[in-house]
């Protein structure tokens, strides 16, 4: 090979690899794309590189009170394909909503969010978080650092501190008016950050009644915004727990509740033209101290024998573990889309056959690196995954204790830490209606939904 022919087939392969995903950008497109290269490279000027890869952006205010952080939030990102019920609002969003919600009182000490009617909390501790403001017993700021992964100290266990966390919210379910104002919260305040088709990963009780009350509250709050803004879609995984130790008649309740509600709660907005409500079903926990896919394959191979329609949305890969092999199971049990699949590079093949057969990895960025799967956000697996042809979907998992805006700061995070252009974030978002949930007349509407928001956006930034 002559120099010519070698610079010949360079400027092919580069031009194979510019762009990772495979979008084109028009005229307008390629502007708004050098806008954003501009705010990229001002964000890497102004900032310590360290600090800037680990992308705490609850810590930095550098970082969310840059151009490039407006910019993503403007961004249509269309869906959040992965996040956990009560878990949807970031904290600071949460301090207004427990502001407002006299019947809730704040534990100073611990944090710990409680209903008045409980029983067992301390009144002497315990007060509206507007009392608490009013006599300085705790600020926003340290308020946060309760709730969220700020106040982690080094040498406790991620998971657990993770899990507590979680525990601390748990009072909003006690009241299902409450429990319904904290959803229509959350269902606007996701439209205003440009993301509007929502599936919820919902842990739902064991107990029927329970679970029926709990999926009609969310579903009764999603009606009342959909009112006011029609391009609204929100849809609920069942989920259940894996824990070692759980048994089988536990995971066969939580099935069993999900194939129930499927058949009797539908998204009825429009009576004329339902659509799922309950679109699949997923099993959660830390996956390293959970039981198996493998092991629990007979009964889900079961349902799906009999329930060919009823699909799987399985939490795979949210590992470091070299034995964890929970994505060859993800893979043969023809689940839909996958949560995490952060060790999927441990496996070549099997990576070549979720690209193959379009099984989406739901990837939420800030949570593998706040629950520490990836201390450099440069080096997290799914920036290899797109470059292999895995489909991929950017998602939140759990803003409540992670994010400071939800979804803008996973965005964030993939735009600078992978160096993404405004092709690879538009793909993102499409994928993310592509491979939601949804039936098809719903996709198609999201779909044209999204030309128009992102007619918009590109016109606001040209």
């Amino acid at each position: 090979m002559n120099y010519g022919e070698y610079l010949k087939q360079r400027a092919i392969i580069e031009e194979e690899n510019k762009n990772l995903i495979g979008n084109v950008l028009n005229a307008d497109e390629l502007k708004v794309n050098e806008k954003l290269n501009r705010l990229k490279a001002e964000v890497l000027e102004h900032n310590e590189t360290d600090r800037l890869y680990k992308m705490n952006l609850l810590s930095n205010a550098d970082l969310f009170n840059s151009d490039l952080y407006r910019f993503i939030g403007d961004l249509p990102k269309a869906c959040d394909l992965h996040v956990h019920a009560t878990a949807l609002l970031p904290a600071r969003k949460l301090m207004d909503f427990v502001e407002n919600h006299k019947k809730l009182v704040v534990d100073i000490n611990s944090g710990c969010i409680h209903h008045i009617c409980e029983e067992n909390y301390d009144k002497n501790t315990c007060f509206p978080l507007s009392v608490i403001y009013e006599r300085g017993l705790l600020d926003c700021t340290e308020l946060e650092k309760k709730w969220t992964m700020l106040g982690k100290k080094h040498s406790e266990n991620v998971w657990e501190y993770f899990e507590n966390l979680l525990c601390l919210f748990e009072a909003i379910e006690f009241d299902y008016e409450i429990l319904y104002d904290y959803y229509v919260t959350c269902f606007n305040y996701y439209l205003k950050n440009n993301v509007f088709h929502i599936e919820i990963h919902a842990l739902l009780s064991e107990d029927t009644k329970k679970a029926f009350e709990l999926a009609n509250v969310i579903k009764r709050a999603y009606f009342a915004v959909k009112d006011s803004h029609p391009e609204l879609c929100v849809s609920i995984i069942c989920a259940g727990l894996k824990y070692v130790g759980v048994g089988e008649k536990s995971i066969k309740n939580y099935l069993g509740n999900a194939l129930r509600m499927r058949n009797e709660i539908v998204d009825d907005y429009d009576k004329q033209n339902p659509h799922p409500f309950i679109i699949g079903f997923d099993l959660v926990n830390e996956e390293d101290k959970s039981v198996p896919l493998k092991d629990i394959a007979p009964l889900l191979l079961e349902c799906a024998e009999k329930y060919p329609d009823f699909n799987l949305y399985l939490h795979c890969g949210e590992s470091l573990n070299a034995q964890s092999d929970n994505l060859i199971d993800g893979y043969l049990l023809n689940a839909k889309r996958v949560g995490h699949g952060m060790n999927l590079y441990r496996y070549p093949k099997l990576l070549q056959r979720y690209a193959e057969k379009e099984i989406c990895l739901e990837c939420c960025v800030i949570s593998n690196q706040t629950l520490k799967y990836t201390k450099d956000i440069r080096l997290h697996p799914g920036a290899e995954y797109l470059k292999r042809g895995v489909t991929v979907s950017l998602c939140s998992d759990d803003p409540v204790c992670q994010e400071h805006e939800t979804l803008t700061d996973d965005f964030f995070a993939a735009t600078v830490c992978w160096d993404l252009n405004l092709a690879d974030l538009k793909q993102l978002s499409i994928n993310s209606i592509l491979y939601s949930g949804v039936d098809k007349f719903q996709k198609s509407m999201l779909i044209a939904h999204f030309k128009n928001a992102w007619r918009d956006f590109i016109n606001k930034y040209i």
